[in-house]
């Protein structure tokens, strides 16, 4: 454990010595409790292989998370020494630490995870560091405008388990807008869809005013070779 690194990020914890039960002389004990721990499935290993059509994505939020709690200098924190409490702390202020995208300004996010789910994280360093990547990814999208939403991100055990929703923030009722509401995922597609649409635009464009310059071009060097050889009109220059 880096003590230096744990209190970089303003957490400390009290550290359960296990020498203290070892002391405890009752074979039974420890049979029944190794017995009666609970064994944590990586459930994104799981999600990848019912999914495999995701698995790159699943990857890179992964890897994302674990970059994240790397530069914190979370990766050298021992889960286990901690009690639930203690890691909900720990992981809250991991959270705290993601940043969002300056188009987000107006938004709002909620989080929540299951007890299960804290369960799940505390055991899986790969579920956690999932969490953290989506997080990572979804604070980080950039909206064209900067509309204003109250974003719902639920978290379980699993990744099927999480479920986000965005609702917007505005005066204005569906009945005078006349528009039904639409999901979050709705509203973020088409803005992306926009976005690339506009992007298509301004390629285009750059690439017909360069063709542009290139006729031109090709059209001067023309009028230049003929006037050269004598014109079109077969007149000689000197």
């Amino acid at each position: 454990m880096n003590i230096s690194a744990t209190a970089a990020m303003g957490y400390t914890y009290t550290n359960i010595k296990t020498g203290v039960s070892q002391k405890k002389d009752v074979s039974n004990e420890n049979t029944c409790e190794k017995q009666t721990q609970k064994e944590y499935k990586n459930v994104v290993k799981e999600y990848k292989q019912k999914h495999p059509d995701s698995a790159s994505h699943v990857n890179q939020q992964v890897q994302a998370g674990k970059n994240y709690m790397k530069n914190c200098g979370g990766d050298e924190i021992s889960r286990s020494d901690m009690t639930m409490d203690e890691y909900k702390a720990f992981f809250k202020n991991l959270m705290d630490g993601v940043s969002f995208d300056s188009s987000q300004a107006n938004c709002k996010e909620m989080w929540s995870i299951t007890e299960d789910g804290w369960e799940q994280m505390k055991n899986d360093p790969e579920y956690e560091a999932w969490v953290l990547g989506y997080t990572i990814e979804n604070r980080s999208v950039h909206f064209p405008f900067q509309a204003s939403f109250l974003n719902v991100e639920k978290f379980g055990a699993s990744i099927e388990e999480h479920h986000g929703e965005g609702i917007p923030m505005n005066t204005e009722s569906p009945k005078k807008s006349g528009k039904k509401d639409e999901s979050w995922w709705s509203k973020r597609q088409k803005r992306m869809k926009e976005l690339m649409k506009r992007q298509q635009k301004t390629a285009l464009k750059r690439a017909q005013e360069r063709r542009n310059v290139t006729d031109i071009y090709e059209e001067n060097i023309d009028i230049f070779t003929e006037s050269m050889m004598g014109g079109k009109n077969g007149t000689e220059y000197f």
